[in-house]
């Protein structure tokens, strides 16, 4: 019954393509005749190639899917696409001149439960690449690297009574401050984003799967994949020295 429905689906899928391919294709030859303009035809008659590729392409319509989804996921860990990585694991989602900054799933992971968070001041100047929070489990810590420079605007008070919430919700609830700044055209060359984002964080979680496996096997999910939502538990205190500063950076200075 499963499979029928999944058929059904994609059959309802190939006729609505379809359908709209049919009310395209006179709109665009009767567009072209009243001499609207080529860009126009030209708009047009790429929206027909999208829905003709959505109809016969498997591949276009999944690709389609992971660049309109808010999150993929990657061996338990999530990555919010709407936002720009710094290669130390911080995010940024910039909006005009602001920006909101956070630390990814890889950061949590690998620290465990944050159980307190040392946020900045507002109107407290960072600067891109050096320490403006920092987020400790126990005996550890990871300082953030700050993604772009600016002024504090905000940071999240919420985190001073729930600190979990940047385990929960890195991406959301989790957010640690918002800075304003001026120097963002200058600074994006040094963030990930986009396609590259995606590329980036399978590796990043895969490397740093590697660097345990040696010692200690990962856990594996029921489809074989690596399931790292307790990754902390497999790093001792000397790995984890070893391990922050590889992938977040620490030692660069202190907050």
């Amino acid at each position: 019954m499963r499979h029928m429905n999944r058929r059904t689906k994609d059959w309802l899928k190939v006729g609505g393509a379809v359908a709209l391919v049919a009310v395209a294709l006179p709109a665009l030859a009767i567009v072209a005749l009243l001499g609207r303009g080529l860009l126009v035809a030209a708009a047009l008659g790429g929206m027909v190639a999208c829905l003709v590729a959505f109809a016969a392409s498997p591949g276009f319509r999944s690709w389609l899917a992971a660049w309109t989804e808010p999150e993929i996921s990657h061996s338990g860990l999530k990555l919010a696409t709407a936002a720009a990585y710094h290669p130390f694991h911080s995010w940024a989602r910039i909006e005009g001149r602001e920006a909101t900054l956070g630390a990814d799933d890889l950061v949590e992971s690998a620290l465990g439960p944050v159980d307190e968070v040392d946020l900045p001041e507002v109107g407290e100047r960072v600067r891109q690449g050096e320490p403006f929070a920092r987020l400790r489990h126990g005996a550890r810590a990871v300082a953030l690297a700050a993604p772009v420079s600016g002024t504090v605007i905000a940071t999240n008070s919420s985190l001073e009574a729930a600190p979990g919430l940047v385990n929960r919700s890195p991406f959301a609830d989790g957010w640690l401050a918002r800075v304003r700044s001026d120097a963002l055209p200058a600074e994006r060359g040094i963030l990930i984003r986009g396609e590259a984002a995606r590329a980036w964080f399978r590796r990043e979680v895969d490397r740093l799967i590697a660097r345990l496996v040696p010692a200690e096997p990962s856990p594996v999910m029921a489809d074989g994949g690596a399931l790292v939502g307790d990754l902390y538990r497999q790093i001792d205190d000397t790995r984890w020295q070893r391990l922050a500063e590889e992938f977040f950076g620490a030692g660069r200075g202190r907050r």
